[in-house]
């Protein structure tokens, strides 16, 4: 069974330049990257209603979901918040902005599901109450190993070596080759179980023979290296948060 990422629901925001094209794939879906601030329509109802027609969508097509991956990795802290209880893990980067919340509202314990609209509406008033703002402030992070709980109480699987990336366009301001991500996997190894997370669009691999080579000695470098390939639709199935005792690295003690 192949990993099934889902990215985004329409990974655009309606049918504006956000800041691209406008058209689906390229621009930014849970973040007003034009404006540097949060959509207009943002709410919760907004984003839970949008993460619901991605899903019934989803199960249209009888496709399966392991893991969410927010487009551009970028969404604003109410985006976020709200992703920490619908999703059991995620995978990427993140960018953090300052941000606060009501703290005096009780945490939502319940198991949200798209099955159960009853739990959508409690997540929806939950948000409702607690009221999540930001500042401009924010921080780009990511990590290179399973984080649980992060700022925004998300549980993340890391994407720490970045692309291979040929040529620069609109939405690449610097190359990246297999051999800088081999050396920044090498470099990954003075960390203690550490993981090393890399992707590669498959349309390099429309007829190119180089790209094709490139994913092969990418694959095979790191393989030299040590790293060992995990199975990532079992590795979340035994990592839940009913399953987990004690999280590894839990970063809601900083907050």
């Amino acid at each position: 069974m192949h990993l099934r990422i889902w990215h985004g629901v329409t990974h655009q925001l309606e049918n504006q330049k956000n800041p691209f094209s406008g058209l689906s794939g390229d621009d930014f879906e849970f973040w007003d990257e034009a404006g540097e601030k949060p959509i207009s329509m943002e709410s919760p109802k907004y984003f839970i209603d949008k993460l619901l027609l991605g899903y019934n969508t989803l199960k249209k097509s009888n496709l399966k979901y392991s893991i969410w991956m927010t487009p551009h990795y970028k969404g604003s802290a109410l985006a976020n918040a709200v992703f920490s209880k619908v999703f059991q893990w995620q995978i990427g980067r993140n960018v953090y902005f300052d941000f606060s919340k009501d703290e005096s509202v009780s945490p939502l314990l319940l198991d949200v599901s798209f099955e159960n609209q009853a739990s959508l509406s409690a997540l929806t008033d939950y948000f409702d109450k607690i009221k999540v703002s930001q500042s401009s402030y924010k921080t780009e992070q990511f990590f290179p190993y399973p984080i649980y709980s992060d700022r925004y109480g998300q549980n993340y699987i890391p994407e720490n070596l970045g692309n291979v990336q040929p040529d620069l366009n609109e939405q690449v301001v610097a190359v990246k080759s297999v051999e800088s991500i081999l050396i920044d996997a090498k470099r990954n190894l003075v960390l203690r179980d550490a993981w090393g997370s890399a992707f590669f669009h498959p349309f390099l691999l429309e007829g190119k023979t180089k790209d094709q080579n490139d994913l092969k000695t990418s694959l095979h470098g790191l393989k030299d290296l040590g790293y060992q390939f995990v199975n990532l639709n079992d590795w979340t199935k035994s990592n839940t948060n009913s399953q987990l005792k004690k999280p590894l690295i839990d970063l809601s003690i900083y907050r």
